[in-house]
């Protein structure tokens, strides 16, 4: 008896995935209208030079937004976020994976999903401990 491949559901086998795309253009949609409102109102305040301290703005960025500095001062809620946010670096990592996989992979290369067997089973924890 042949033994099974752990592999993905892809689209959770559903037969009109194709729908998906649609309403991805039109949530893309939605999103650039609601972009383009709030940079209106960004547009009406006065306009300010970002483009000097270049470095110092790249490490306020690693140091404020990545590594949770400020959050971290106080280290229960602070962790908690910090958790959370890595949860979701995580995902996005991991949907990022599993669209190469299928759109790029399996149409542009023609081959077989490389999401599959212990790797896919690694991979899979990886995500599900990133969702709880």
């Amino acid at each position: 008896m042949p033994q099974s491949i752990p592999t993905r559901e892809v689209f959770w086998n559903i037969p009109f995935h194709a729908i998906l795309y649609p309403l991805l253009v039109i949530t893309l949609a939605i999103f650039a209208y609601g972009f383009y409102r709030r940079v209106k109102l960004w547009r009406l305040g006065q306009s300010e030079n970002r483009l000097d301290k270049i470095g110092q703005r790249i490490y306020d960025l690693l140091k404020y937004a990545l590594a949770h500095y400020r959050l971290l001062k106080e280290p229960y809620p602070g962790s908690m976020h910090l958790a959370i946010f890595a949860g979701f670096v995580l995902l996005l990592i991991g949907t990022t994976i599993v669209s190469f996989d299928y759109d790029v992979w399996r149409l542009i290369f023609g081959q077989e999903s490389f999401l599959k067997g212990d790797f896919y089973l690694v991979f899979s924890l990886i995500l599900d401990i990133a969702g709880v």
